[in-house]
């Protein structure tokens, strides 16, 4: 059915994300900053409200 919709430009999101959207990755960054000695420059939060005001999501969104 997602194949339809997106053939048909019905909906903005391709067939083959969907297995990613209902099982997404989750990955703890602890091993990658001990390991490599990684500090991340912004935090979950604050990447996702720049995606929120940068790429138009609707405000109300929390995801």
């Amino acid at each position: 059915m997602l194949w339809v919709l997106w053939n048909l430009k019905l909906v903005n999101f391709q067939p083959a994300g969907l297995r990613d959207a209902l099982y997404p990755i989750i990955i703890d960054p602890a091993k990658i900053m001990t390991r490599f000695r990684y500090n991340f420059r912004y935090s979950s939060r604050e990447a996702f409200l720049s995606t929120r005001t940068t790429n138009l999501i609707p405000a109300g969104s929390f995801f």
